[in-house]
């Protein structure tokens, strides 16, 4: 710090007048000071005569500075476009085709009503098999809006509070 102030004690007596005179001081602590008295008697102690500097202005028949050329312009590249959400077209092995925006299950239980030859019924199961075909969620919500096809009961719609919050997929 003190350096630097007495550089700039330097600087000022140099831009003030055509001579200068500076003294260094070296303390005790062995810390140079520039200041523009002499220094004290247990100091070391150097004069420095310092002329004026000449002005930084150009002369009068210098050639105009010409101003540097800005930098291109860096490319903007465009971010690659969001993926196509996807949705799942489930086809069922009893020629039902339904949509879904998660995946599609392996198979469906369906339960079916069977009657005895006495003609009491009972109950049954039987396992369908499903394929998934991934599609865009735009040609399932189109399919699930338009709802004219065997198995439109299964699609994927969305529930009245999923569509006041906001996170119906086919809004």
């Amino acid at each position: 710090m003190m350096i630097l102030s007495g550089w700039l004690i330097a600087a000022i007596a140099i831009a003030a007048a055509e001579r200068v005179v500076v003294h260094r001081c070296v303390g005790a602590d062995g810390v140079p000071r520039y200041q523009d008295q002499p220094c004290r008697d247990d100091d070391d102690q150097e004069r420095l005569e310092l002329s004026h500097l000449p002005s930084a202005a150009a002369p009068a028949n210098a050639a105009p500075e010409v101003a540097p050329t800005p930098p291109e312009p860096l490319q903007q590249t465009q971010p690659p476009p969001a993926p196509e959400l996807t949705s799942w077209r489930c086809v069922v092995e009893n020629g039902e085709v339904y949509y879904r925006h998660d995946s599609c299950p392996s198979f469906l239980v369906d339960p079916i009503g069977l009657r005895d030859r006495d003609g009491s019924s009972w109950g049954g199961m039987r396992y369908l098999r499903v394929w998934g075909t991934p599609v865009s969620q735009r040609e399932a919500c189109a399919e699930i809006k338009e709802g004219v096809r065997v198995g439109a009961g299964r699609d994927q719609r969305a529930q009245p509070y999923e569509k006041l919050s906001g996170r119906d997929l086919c809004r």
